[in-house]
Formats: C-alpha cells, sequence, structure tokens
C-alpha cells in the first residue's frame, strides 16, 4: 500500500509541475539592434557598439561590414549606447522632446526587441530640434506582449547629452523604459 501511495504522490508532483501555469525560468535578456551609417562617420570608420550599464559593464557588438550590430543586454539595467571608431567613441541620444536629448534607457525585460533602424553621426543637434520618432519594442517570436506588465523598475534617471556635441542620431529612439513582454 505504501508503494501505492508514493507513486500516487509522484505522479501528482509531475502533473502539477507540468500542469502549471509557470511559463519557466525568466529570460534575463533583449536585443537592441540597428545599423551604423558608416559614411557619416568622416573622422574615422566605426569598428563597434558598446552598451554601457549603470556600473560602468560594457557589453560590445563588432559591426557587419554594412553597419550592422545586434547587442544581447541584461534586463533591469540602464544602458548608455556609444559608437565606436579609432581614437574615441560618439553616445548614440534619445530625443525627449524637440530640444532634450538624452544619452541613457532603461531595459525592464527580457525577450525585448529594440530596433534602433539607422544611426547617424551629427556635429550638433539640427536648427528647429529633433523630430525623430520613439522605437516600439516588440517581443521576440513566439513571446506574447505583456500590456499588464507592472514591474517597472525604472533604474537611475535619465542622463543628458550635450546638444552642442557631436552624437550619433538613430531613427528610432529608445523610450525611457524598454518593456512589455512576457518574460
Amino acid at each position: 500500500m505504501r508503494g501505492k501511495s508514493l507513486l500516487f504522490g509522484g505522479a501528482l508532483l509531475l502533473c502539477l509541475a507540468a500542469c502549471s501555469d509557470d511559463d519557466g525560468p525568466d529570460v534575463l535578456t533583449s536585443t537592441v539592434e540597428g545599423t551604423v551609417e558608416l559614411a557619416s562617420f568622416t573622422a574615422g570608420a566605426p569598428t563597434g557598439v558598446d552598451a554601457i550599464d549603470e556600473a560602468g559593464v560594457r557589453t560590445n557588438a563588432p559591426l557587419a561590414p554594412d553597419g550592422a550590430f545586434k547587442l544581447t543586454l541584461q534586463k533591469n539595467h540602464t544602458y548608455e549606447l556609444v559608437v565606436l571608431f579609432p581614437g574615441g567613441e560618439l553616445p548614440i541620444v534619445h530625443p525627449r522632446g524637440p530640444a532634450r536629448i538624452v544619452k541613457t534607457f532603461h531595459l525592464d525585460d527580457g525577450n525585448v526587441v529594440l530596433a534602433l533602424g539607422v544611426v547617424r553621426r551629427l556635429e550638433r543637434a539640427p536648427d528647429g530640434g529633433f523630430t525623430t520618432a520613439i522605437a516600439t519594442p516588440t517581443c521576440a517570436p513566439g513571446v506574447a506582449a505583456d500590456p499588464d506588465d507592472d514591474d517597472d523598475d525604472r533604474g537611475p534617471a535619465e542622463k543628458d547629452a550635450d546638444p552642442a556635441q557631436p552624437f550619433a542620431l538613430p531613427d528610432a529612439a529608445a523610450p525611457a523604459i524598454v518593456g512589455g513582454c512576457d518574460d
């Protein structure tokens, strides 16, 4: 009788594990991708894009021959992106209105794909301000959106960039908080 009880208990545990509504472990990473317009960097050919988190830890993506890059980043961190070129780096900035640009965004969720589009070097902010669109993060293939996402871990405040200094501007800027996917 004791053997049957153990067998039943084991089967019950297996069923509970298999029938659970838990989606499995959290996905801890997301993707940021784009293409650096190589011709816009006249001071030297770009070699890569780095993402720098709030602790100063760098994640590097080398550029493909066409300038494409793809970064895999940990969620729950605030990042600054920079284009690397011989002798220096330029921040990739994200407009927050016609006259303000910032260097950072917060990656709140895993399973997010953030497409920045083409990233171009500019010597300074354009006269009349910015009209750059804000990128709409999408979810990785097969991952559902999470419209009720309420775990926003906003991280440190955004860092302003100097609009009078050279910078790199994407076609689609990162929103302040990047998330919205089931992770």
